[in-house]
């Protein structure tokens, strides 16, 4: 089985590192800490570009490139650490594509920001045509237009859209360790839906394939981490040479390599199983998921460490990156998380073997 990406992957990949790097630099993100927002034109020339609409249905000129395709974009966005929800909005564009496309549409042109709640503690409730409970560790979630809501309906559970802008919503801003996806709680007391509002049931495919963007941009945010520690290393210097000499640090560069490299084929992989269907599709993404939250941390870590002093600095970028790793670690699944879920497939499969 091939699985080298395809031109069109690559060119997707690489449209979006230019674009990025030309539209959203890392000082797009300091604007915001800064309280200056991020910029429209940027947004706008995001939702130009298609990106978007990566894995969304060619009726509604998706790109239907898969989760391969997507997984392009989002690593190229967590390397400029990106201001903006992209693989929510990727997501919800390919969810939204064919019960929803004018919203779907909407969210590929970044007209619309649809955002996703976390795993509840308490789940929502839905009955007699309304909505209650709270969608906690929503990025983006005071300036987004919709949200998609898991939901306890009479039919059973299901996706369900909500506008933020109906009576019964909502918002209080939280605290984020990552400065650049500010997140809220969504209260929702009982807000009206009605049928149209209704996504569809919930399937694996739309949370795996969250959990495989989300390791994606864990690869993307430590491949800059790494990339800035050898870059430091090649200039500073002490006892008249460069740092970058010492067998120490050369060491921590191999092994953040080495980590890279094992990051990018475990989540290339999951992407490559989702998108052939794969039986183990959900163990892959699991195992990419986990390895990419420990070892991405592990990186940026080691990164920190290799530019001494100046690297704990505010000034310096390299703690914003240390930040998006830390809570992306967190979303979609922790890796101890993660691990009990490859634990209890493997057992089930075994349980099955010995039948």
């Amino acid at each position: 089985m091939d699985h080298t990406l395809t031109h069109e992957q690559r060119l997707v990949g690489d449209t979006a590192q230019e674009l990025f790097l030309q539209h959203f630099p890392v000082s797009a993100l300091r604007q915001l800490i800064d309280g200056e927002g991020v910029s429209k034109s940027a947004v706008e020339t995001l939702g130009a570009s298609g990106l978007i609409g990566v894995c969304a249905p060619a009726t509604i000129d998706g790109g239907e490139l898969g989760a391969l395709g997507a997984l392009q974009i989002v690593i190229a966005a967590a390397n400029c650490l990106v201001p903006f929800p992209v693989s929510e909005s990727i997501v919800a564009a390919a969810l939204l594509g064919t019960t929803h496309p004018d919203i779907a549409r909407e969210t590929i042109t970044a007209q619309t920001t649809v955002v996703f709640g976390a795993s509840q503690a308490a789940p929502i409730e839905g009955g007699n045509g309304r909505l209650c409970g709270t969608l906690r560790n929503v990025p983006s979630a005071l300036t987004a237009n919709c949200a998609i809501a898991q939901a306890n309906l009479p039919s059973g559970p299901a996706h369900v859209l909500v506008d933020l802008g109906k009576p019964g919503v909502s918002r209080v801003a939280r605290k984020s360790i990552d400065p650049g996806y500010p997140l809220g709680e969504i209260v929702l007391e009982e807000v009206a839906i009605d049928e149209n509002d209704i996504i569809g049931p919930i399937v694996p495919e739309w949370e795996r394939l969250r959990m495989i963007l989300a390791a994606g941009e864990l690869l993307g945010a430590a491949r800059a981490c790494l990339s800035m520690a050898v870059d430091y290393m090649k200039v500073r210097k002490q006892f008249g040479q460069e740092i970058g000499r010492f067998q120490a640090l050369k060491h921590i560069a191999a092994n953040g390599a080495l980590s890279i490299d094992c990051m990018h084929t475990a989540t290339e992989y999951a992407a490559w199983a989702h998108d052939a269907r794969d039986d183990e599709a959900e163990m892959f993404a699991s195992i990419a998921k986990t390895y990419a939250s420990d070892h991405a941390r592990r990186v940026a870590e080691d990164a920190l460490q290799c530019h001494g002093a100046i690297g704990f600095t505010w000034d310096y970028d390299l703690h914003l990156y240390l930040r998006r790793i830390l809570r992306l670690g967190a979303s979609a699944g922790t890796a101890a998380e993660h691990r009990e879920s490859i634990a209890e497939m493997l057992g089930k499969r075994l349980a099955a073997e010995e039948i």
